[in-house]
C-alpha cells in the first residue's frame, strides 16, 4: 500500500520491510540505495504492488528524519526505515528530470541529512545536489566537519564526513578547504589519521603553498606535540623546502640518532606515502636540488644497514621501517627522473657527499 493503514507519516510498516527485503534477497549491499531497484519486485509480487511499493518510498523519505551525530544522534546501526527513505530519494532522482534544480530549500536540506549516512563515501546524487544548492550544501557539509573535527580524540577513530570528502569528493576540496584551514589555524588536531586527511584535502584543494607552508611554520615553531611534528615538517617540507629542509636537518641532528631514525622514518612516509596511500601532493621539494638533499639526511638517519630484507619471505604486514626505507629509495627514483644538467650534477655529487659511500 502507498499509505499503509495506522502508520503515520515517516513510520515504517511491516509489508513495506519485507518488499525491501525482497528486493535484497541476500545480495551483497554496497550502497544505501540498494531497495531503489524496485522493478525485482515486478515478478514476483506483479506491477501494482511493485509501483506501490515504489510511490510508498518516494514518498516516505521526505517526512522521516534521518539523525546527524552533530545533533547527538546513534549512527552505530542503520534503520531499514533509512534505507526505504534513501530508496525513495535515489528513485526520484533516477525517475524525475532535473530532479533537485526543481526542489525547494527546505526539502533540499532535508535531503542533505541524508549524506552521512552512505556506506561508502556519499550518495550517487550528492554531487548534483549540492551543485543544485551550493549554499544548503556547504552549510550541512560544514555542519558535520567541524564536528567531526572538534570530537576527534587522538586514539579513537571518527569514520564520519572527514575521510570521505578526501577519498570520495575531491570536487569539494576547496569549499571545505577554508572551513580546515581556519580550524587548524587555532585548533590542534590530535587524531593522527584526522590530520592527514586534513592536510592532503589542503592539499589537493587549491590553497597556496605559501599558506600551506606558513601554517605548517607556525604549528612547529607554537610547540605541536611531539607525535605530530613529522606530519608538520612532511607538510612543510612539501611546500617551502628551502626553509624547511635546513630546519628538519637541525631538528634531527638535535634529537641524535636513534630519536632521530624514528622522527626521519616517520616524515619520510609523511612525505611519500606509503603502500597504501599517497604522502603530501604540492610536491615543490620535487627538484634536484631538494631530493639530493633529501635523499642524503634520511640515510643519515634512515641506515641501509638497518634495513630489512623481505626477500623469499612470503606473506608479511608492511612495518613503518619497511614503508620508510621505501620512501628513501623513492627519493632518488624520483631524483634520477627529473631531467636536465643539475640531476646529472645531484647524482655525481652524491658519489662525494653520500653519507653511506657504499
Amino acid at each position: 500500500s502507498r499509505s499503509p493503514k495506522g502508520l503515520k507519516p515517516g513510520e515504517f510498516g511491516y509489508d513495506q520491510l519485507h518488499l525491501l527485503h525482497s528486493i535484497r534477497e541476500d545480495g551483497l549491499a554496497r550502497d544505501r540505495d540498494w531497495g531503489s531497484a524496485w522493478r525485482q519486485l515486478i515478478p514476483e509480487f506483479g506491477e501494482v504492488v511493485a509501483r506501490a511499493y515504489r510511490d510508498a518510498a518516494i514518498g516516505f523519505w521526505r517526512p522521516y528524519m534521518p539523525g546527524l551525530r552533530s545533533e547527538g544522534a546513534e549512527t552505530g546501526s542503520t534503520p531499514y526505515a533509512l534505507i526505504f527513505a534513501m530508496a525513495g530519494i535515489a528513485i526520484e532522482f533516477d525517475e524525475t528530470e532535473n530532479f533537485f534544480a526543481a526542489l525547494g530549500d527546505g526539502d533540499a536540506r532535508h535531503a542533505l541529512r541524508y549524506v552521512t549516512w552512505e556506506l561508502n563515501g556519499f550518495p550517487r546524487w550528492f554531487e548534483p545536489l549540492y551543485r543544485a544548492h551550493p549554499e544548503a550544501g556547504l552549510e550541512a557539509v560544514a555542519k558535520e566537519l567541524i564536528w567531526e573535527l572538534d570530537h576527534s580524540k587522538a586514539d579513537q577513530p571518527t569514520h564520519h564526513i572527514l575521510h570521505d570528502i578526501l577519498y570520495h569528493a575531491p570536487w569539494l576540496h576547496s569549499d571545505v578547504a577554508p572551513l580546515i584551514l581556519d580550524w587548524l589555524r587555532v585548533n590542534e588536531m590530535s587524531n593522527a589519521d584526522n590530520l592527514r586527511y586534513c592536510l592532503n584535502i589542503l592539499s589537493s584543494s587549491g590553497v597556496s603553498p605559501d599558506e600551506l607552508g606558513d601554517l605548517a611554520n607556525r604549528k612547529l615553531s607554537g610547540g605541536v606535540e611531539a607525535e605530530q611534528r613529522p606530519r608538520w615538517y612532511a607538510q612543510w617540507v612539501d611546500n617551502a623546502p628551502d626553509v624547511a629542509i635546513p630546519a628538519l636537518e637541525a631538528e634531527l641532528a638535535g634529537l641524535g640518532e636513534e630519536a632521530g631514525s624514528g622522527f626521519a622514518q616517520r616524515f619520510a612516509v609523511a612525505l611519500l606515502g606509503d603502500r597504501h596511500g599517497t604522502g603530501n601532493r604540492t610536491g615543490a621539494f620535487k627538484t634536484a636540488k631538494y631530493l639530493k638533499a633529501l635523499y642524503a639526511l634520511m640515510h643519515r638517519f634512515i641506515k641501509v644497514s638497518d634495513d630489512i630484507d623481505r626477500a623469499n619471505g612470503g606473506v608479511y604486514s608492511p612495518t613503518l621501517r619497511d614503508n620508510a626505507q621505501d620512501a628513501r629509495n623513492q627519493l632518488f627514483n624520483l631524483l634520477s627522473s627529473q631531467p636536465g644538467a643539475e640531476t646529472y650534477a645531484a647524482i655525481k655529487a652524491l658519489e662525494k657527499e653520500h653519507p653511506e659511500p657504499s
